[in-house]
């Protein structure tokens, strides 16, 4: 039950890394707003840009080795119990 945990707690990780990457992006868009005088226009061409080019790469790529350690830990612990039967 413990693995199940720790698998489930990763994938979660993984998938909610776009959300919580969006979530930042918009709140500094909204401290350019306030603090930088754009406009909301403005600010989302610039969030979308970036958020399009760098943030969306990185995610993606944290998302992956994420997935792809769940799936080595998933294949250790078959070969383990495996080898205790």
């Amino acid at each position: 039950m413990r693995k199940a945990h720790g698998s489930a707690a990763l994938f979660a990780l993984s998938q909610g890394l776009m959300f919580f990457s969006y979530a930042a992006i918009f709140r500094f868009g909204a401290w350019l707003i306030i603090n930088r005088g754009l406009t909301f226009y403005d600010m989302f061409k610039y969030v979308s840009y970036f958020y399009c080019h760098y943030v969306c790469t990185v995610c993606l790529l944290l998302s992956c080795a994420i997935l792809d350690f769940i799936i080595i830990i998933n294949e250790f612990h078959r070969v383990a119990v495996l080898q205790k039967l």
